[in-house]
């Protein structure tokens, strides 16, 4: 699965911005504070939170988690 900065690189690249990509690492993630990068982080974080939303008949946010933790706790979610 993509990576935060990689799907902000591709929004980047495919936009065809003239603007330097991140590291792929993400190294230089919060230390860039260039305007329009962080309008692109922005935006690709509203987009995946509007995809979240949208699609709540997915699998893994549906289904039910038991978790054991030690000393003997359980935890239903």
């Amino acid at each position: 699965m993509a990576t935060y900065v990689s799907l902000v690189n591709k929004a980047i690249s495919e936009s065809g911005c003239d603007l330097a990509l991140y590291q792929a690492d993400g190294s230089d993630f919060d230390t860039n504070t260039e305007p329009m990068l962080n309008r692109f982080k922005t935006w690709v974080a509203r987009s995946w939170q509007t995809v979240q939303q949208v699609a709540f008949d997915w699998e893994f946010l549906n289904n039910q988690g038991i978790v054991t933790i030690n000393p003997g706790l359980m935890f239903y979610t």
